[in-house]
């Protein structure tokens, strides 16, 4: 018999409800990487297994993507949901609402989550918790982005007194949209950045384009050395890199 009452989520439950409203898809290695005190890929299949059979959350995986041998993924079902709109402060209502489309998403749209949620596991793997990690569903409600959003935006915790604010904005290049595409976004990162609609304190972020290919990089380098000769924001720094060499660019760039 189907129980007719369920107990309240555990924390470890709700933190996976939370990674899933930041990142839309997550597999079970990077929910158990990134969560607060890792665990075991065994737990969490666990933890993963009971939020399903309790109709939390649904896991995605046909037979188009066990061909290209690609790892089984979950998002939020509406019970998920409503959990999170409980806490209306922390998750917004139009997010929430995007999200419920997931059940019929792409599988290019998920493919892409996955790569951003990829870069941040990356991050989290080399800094710890020296970072903060914005993904779109955080940003979403600041007016001075850029539209369409940055896949994510990075704040580095400053050290010392007086040091220099590191912060970037992101971009994750990758398989899941064509070459023109990849060009309209950085024109229009650097259209956003000459017309000065960024109104917060700060100073304006470089932007990293994190490529899925060394030969992917060496282009959008190329396309953002172009679009910044032909705009007027002198100051602002594009730089093309990939997850290997991450550490190094940003240790360039500090």
């Amino acid at each position: 018999m189907t129980p007719t009452h369920r107990k309240q989520l555990n924390p470890q439950q709700l933190q996976v409800l939370y990674s899933l409203y930041n990142f839309r898809f997550g597999t079970t290695d990077l929910l158990a990487n990134t969560q607060s005190k890792k665990v075991t890929r065994r737990y969490m299949n666990t933890r993963l297994r009971i939020l399903c059979e309790q109709d939390y959350i649904a896991r995605r995986y046909d037979e188009s993507s066990k061909r290209r041998i690609q790892f089984a993924s979950y998002y939020l079902l509406p019970k998920g949901i409503a959990v999170l709109k409980e806490r209306p402060k922390d998750f917004r209502y139009q997010v929430l609402r995007n999200i419920r489309k997931d059940v019929n998403a792409s599988d290019r749209f998920a493919e892409h989550c996955l790569n951003v949620f990829t870069l941040y596991a990356a991050f989290k793997e080399l800094y710890g918790d020296d970072f903060t990690f914005y993904t779109k569903s955080h940003i979403s409600n600041v007016d001075y982005f850029p539209k369409p959003l940055p896949d994510a935006y990075v704040k580095f915790k400053k050290r010392e007194t007086g040091e220099k604010l590191r912060h970037y904005m992101i971009e994750c290049f990758d398989g899941t949209m064509p070459e023109f595409v990849m060009k309209q976004r950085i024109e229009a990162l650097v259209n956003h950045a000459d017309s000065g609609e960024w109104t917060a304190k700060t100073t304006y972020p470089n932007t990293l384009l994190v490529c899925g290919t060394d030969s992917l990089q060496k282009k959008a380098q190329k396309w953002a050395d172009k679009a910044l000769d032909q705009g007027w924001a002198d100051k602002l720094v594009i730089t093309a890199t990939t997850k290997n060499t991450l550490a190094e660019t940003l240790a360039l760039l500090a």
